[in-house]
């Protein structure tokens, strides 16, 4: 799947079933008006909701600058297909753009202070997601701070918890992305107790603002709070609320009983069955997409949407063997309806490493001897309609497999590590024989980018590699001779 990047440096219109994590938006109301300044409602536009829109993404896997504490690629697809879940009833899909495996304590850590270092790594192609450990904004008081969009960078911030857990924080802070407000927009500082607004709230802005408190008759549902009329009004009730159970009896200043959509994505209570949008937020969010700005998301690329067979089957190792090598091991799987991708997460002696691949198998030569290993196989395509895997496990043994080397050529060092887009890279070694060889570079999923003819000399080699042409990402540098071959990791950041 060409088209994916990895680079260093997924009436109430569709019901998810899914429930909320508890935690807040780090979205402000202050935040919220700024949004609104700079990408609007464009209500003018009116797009045809009957049309499908597909939105890429650039997944921004960020760690500690020791590499620590990334998120594994897993949780992503999965969290892919269930917001695409979640937008599915609008016909507004979405796919995988690239994956950013971002070393950055600082973004990691506390990324409401990285506004600029988050920007310099944002991909201007795509919506840009940042995995991160922590989305507190400073702004603390009301509860953890689950995830937020920023609307100054135009970039979200989710804290990895959220992904692993597959929340629908993601569906919330898309929203955002997408123009929308909380349903109770007004009040995200302060919200609704009866010590503090009694049971009658009879304010005319929402505490310490200028935005209109709505009402319940819907007189005023165009300028108050969100600024939709079927999303009723909500004083950010969810807050204080168990879970999604509302009992608080209160009513606004015409006397009216206050009933608030606990289930909408965009409010905050927490732990309900269901969570929707609403007609006229999906229509708001449709119409963001084709402004004007939004334009670098629109693109004549039709992501796969084939929905992933259920049917996986390991054909080798069998489950539960012990293979005879550890250096040179061949896992196989048939190949799966719908995927046109694979991702394995291949876990044992202390550690779990992610691979890719584009056929139903993959040749692995780094694992450890006499050791079990289970293997997590998830098919997939870009556009992710749905998430399955696989589980299986088998044992290595201690025999040392020579299939993969080159054994006339030593010392093979590519410098520098990591290297910098635009500067050459030389791949250097000592061989003791003289021989016509290829050399190939190829991307993350296995995928040829270049090849070429290559003459190895005996003795010192020094061969060049311009990467002018290599987008930033992650590579390998293949050797081939006499049927056999040499692979090095190359980073270009």
């Amino acid at each position: 799947m060409k088209r994916i990047i990895f680079t260093l440096a997924i009436i109430t219109t569709f019901i998810n079933l899914n429930a909320q994590e508890s935690g807040i938006c780090g979205m402000s109301t202050e935040d919220q008006a700024l949004m609104a300044e700079l990408y609007g409602h464009p209500k003018n536009i009116q797009a045809n909701r009957e049309d499908w829109v597909f939105i890429p993404v650039m997944f921004h896997l960020v760690s500690e600058g020791n590499g620590d504490g990334r998120i594994n690629y897993g949780p992503i697809l999965k969290n892919l297909a269930r917001i695409n879940k979640d937008y599915y009833g609008f016909k507004m899909r979405f796919y995988i753009y690239g994956f950013n495996e971002l070393k950055n304590s600082q973004i990691y850590l506390s990324p409401s202070t990285s506004l600029n270092a988050i920007v310099a790594n944002k991909d201007p192609n795509a919506l840009n997601i940042f995995i991160t450990e922590n989305a507190d904004t400073q702004g603390g008081g009301l509860g953890t701070t689950l995830g937020y969009y920023s609307p100054q960078g135009d970039y979200i911030i989710v804290r990895k918890q959220e992904l692993t857990s597959a929340t629908s924080t993601l569906s919330h802070e898309i929203g955002h992305f997408f123009t929308l407000k909380h349903t109770f927009y007004g009040w995200e500082a302060n919200p609704w107790n009866e010590a503090e607004h009694t049971n009658h709230v009879t304010l005319i802005n929402a505490p310490g603002t200028n935005i209109p408190v709505e009402i319940m008759q819907r007189t005023n549902c165009s300028i108050a709070a969100d600024g939709f009329c079927d999303t009723p009004p909500d004083y950010n009730f969810g807050i204080t609320s168990n879970g999604c159970n509302y009992t608080y009896q209160v009513y606004d200043s015409n006397d009216d009983l206050i009933i608030p959509q606990k289930n909408n994505f965009m409010s905050y209570f927490n732990d309900c069955s269901t969570y929707v949008f609403t007609d006229e937020q999906t229509q708001a969010m449709k119409n963001s997409f084709y402004g004007d700005q939004r334009d670098f998301l629109r693109r004549e690329y039709v992501p796969d949407t084939t929905m992933i067979s259920t049917t996986i089957q390991f054909t080798n190792p069998t489950a539960g063997s012990t293979v005879p090598t550890y250096n040179a091991v061949t896992i196989e799987w048939n190949p799966v309806d719908g995927a046109t991708d694979y991702l394995l997460e291949i876990t044992g002696n202390g550690k779990m490493t992610t691979y890719f691949s584009s056929e139903p198998s993959i040749f692995i030569t780094d694992l450890s001897p006499n050791i079990t290993y289970i293997v997590l196989l998830i098919p997939f395509n870009d556009g992710i309609p749905n998430y399955v895997t696989k589980v299986t496990q088998f044992k290595t043994g201690t025999e040392v497999s020579k299939v993969n080397d080159i054994n006339f050529v030593n010392d093979f060092e590519l410098y520098p590590v990591p290297a910098t887009q635009g500067n050459n890279v030389s791949i250097q070694f000592n061989s003791s024989k003289y021989i016509d060889s290829s050399i190939k570079i190829l991307d993350i999923l296995g995928n040829i980018v270049t090849s070429n003819g290559f003459r190895i000399n005996a003795g010192v080699n020094n061969y060049l590699l311009n990467t002018t042409s290599l987008a930033k990402g992650i590579y390998f540098i293949r050797i081939e001779a006499e049927n056999k071959i040499l692979t090095k990791k190359l980073i270009i950041q």
